[in-house]
């Protein structure tokens, strides 16, 4: 008969309290009783995160915002292998696509200046698929950017930056 080293006892036994203490928290342990494995944690999603929940909330006034300056709202975070495309409207016969960035302060600099070049050539490929998707060829098209900066308890300043990049200006 093997005889149970102590100290691996108490470990694996405060592995399993730490893991029922944590279970219902944030974490979870992936290997708890030592099977060869070192115990990992995994993040557990509770419900949206309030960078999340503060994204949306900007993408509603840009919505908004983009109504009350006559755009159609033809799609809402569009989801494609590759990424998601915020808001596509339409205005006469040009079809935009909008990227939203949401920030509480620009002391970092303007949200839309954090858009990177794999950023905006990702943008681009999905605006492919759309309008080969859609038959849309026949329709100008038109990449935007929406910046708004919302500080707590103060009401938001909106950005519209038309044309803000185009395939053009993106290095391959």
């Amino acid at each position: 008969m093997q005889s149970r080293n102590p100290i691996r006892s108490f470990l694996q036994a405060a592995l399993v309290r730490c893991r029922e203490f944590l279970k219902g928290i944030y974490w979870e342990w992936a290997d708890p009783l030592g099977q060869g494995q070192k115990p990992r944690r995994v993040r557990k999603r509770k419900g949206p995160r309030e960078k999340d929940i503060f994204g949306r909330q900007g993408e509603n006034l840009a919505v908004r915002y983009l109504k009350a300056k006559g755009y159609r709202i033809l799609a809402l975070n569009l989801r494609f292998s590759i990424g998601e495309i915020d808001i596509i409207a339409q205005k006469d016969e040009c079809i935009v696509f909008f990227e939203v960035k949401t920030r509480r302060t620009d002391a970092a600099g303007l949200p839309w200046e954090v858009i990177t070049e794999p950023k905006k050539r990702r943008i681009m490929n999905m605006a492919e698929e759309y309008i080969r998707k859609k038959r849309l060829w026949d329709r100008n098209v038109r990449f935007d950017v929406l910046s708004i900066v919302w500080p707590l308890g103060e009401q938001p300043v909106v950005g519209h930056y038309e044309d803000a990049f185009n395939a053009s200006e993106i290095s391959e």
